[in-house]
């Protein structure tokens, strides 16, 4: 069973009395344990699949499948659950909370449901972390750590709850070359250790040689 499929998602937005096409009758399959690349130009619609494909935004028509979960009528309840349980996200801001650790701020993910249990997800926490090679980081503040450690604290935050698909924004936009193939080597064999599938937004076109296929968004429509 794919990760997630599209099937003829179009997504549009009123301005005035123009409407605006974020995304064209657009059908995608990923595979379950496969890496997409998915590039383009600023505002050719990237974030826009990627948010859809997460349950954050709706489409305006088609259907949205992950894994062997339908969400495209899901309601606001029921979307937030299956964001929590089902997906992993890496912001290109980061969003880490400045006030709590980086153990917290990985532990974080599995509290909000309120159901975790507190020494199990500590343990979970420190054992990413360790795989992260930040395991003597995790008692640390957000503001104490280097640009891409934080990234690779989200990259733990995103895995935390064994997501079925991985949905990474710009992750090596505020890195340089060096940092970014180390954030994309880590997010890579997280992800293929795990069997998970991903996307990945990049506009580094250096980086797509990590992904299994590499897919171009221009002006809301995909082209392989």
């Amino acid at each position: 069973m794919p990760a997630l499929q599209l099937r003829n998602v179009r997504k549009t937005y009123q301005s005035g009395d123009t409407e605006i096409v974020a995304l064209d009758d657009t059908t995608l399959e990923v595979g379950d344990d496969e890496i997409l690349a998915l590039i383009g130009p600023s505002g050719s619609g990237k974030t826009t699949l990627l948010s859809i494909a997460g349950g954050l935004l709706s489409p305006t028509r088609g259907a949205v499948i992950v894994g062997d979960h339908d969400i495209t009528e899901y309601s606001a309840k029921q979307l937030t659950t299956f964001r929590r349980e089902q997906v992993g996200f890496v912001f290109q801001t980061v969003n880490l909370v400045p006030f709590l650790t980086a153990r917290e701020n990985v532990m974080i993910a599995a509290e909000l449901g309120g159901h975790a249990n507190e020494k199990a997800t500590k343990a979970r926490a420190d054992q990413l972390l360790d795989e992260l090679g930040l395991g003597r980081r995790a008692a640390n503040l957000p503001a104490q750590l280097s640009g891409g450690e934080r990234q690779r604290v989200a990259i733990g935050r995103a895995l935390m709850n064994e997501p079925q698909l991985i949905l990474v924004d710009e992750p090596t936009s505020a890195l340089d070359t060096k940092l970014g193939t180390q954030v994309m080597e880590l997010i890579v064999n997280e992800v293929k250790r795990r069997s998970t599938a991903a996307i990945i937004v990049t506009h580094d076109t250096r980086m797509t040689h990590y992904a299994d296929r590499t897919v171009q968004i221009t002006d809301g429509v995909l082209a392989a």
